[in-house]
């Protein structure tokens, strides 16, 4: 049986409220969604879907005080000398 994700806890750690940490796992979903069909299925220039997506995605969580670097589909946030993924699901 899968243990349920305590977003509580989890935005408690990153410094974030419930609602903000819900924000970002959108986004992030969003972007990693069109990552993921740039690169699976249309790699002729730039997807513009993607790059959207992403700067989206950074926006806020600098907003939010974070860090973020892109080492793949998925982002990592870093806030005061910690290291966070997101969460991917609830």
């Amino acid at each position: 049986m899968a243990t349920k994700l305590n977003l509580d806890a989890v935005a408690e750690r990153m410094g974030i409220t419930k609602r903000q940490l819900r924000k970002l796992m959108r986004l992030c979903d969003v972007a990693a969604t069109a990552q993921e069909r740039w690169h699976n299925e249309d790699k002729t220039g730039l997807d513009k879907a993607a790059e959207a997506a992403c700067d989206a995605f950074t926006a806020l969580a600098t907003k939010y005080g974070f860090t973020t670097t892109w080492p793949g589909i998925y982002p990592a946030l870093s806030k005061g000398g910690e290291t966070f993924y997101m969460p991917d699901e609830e």
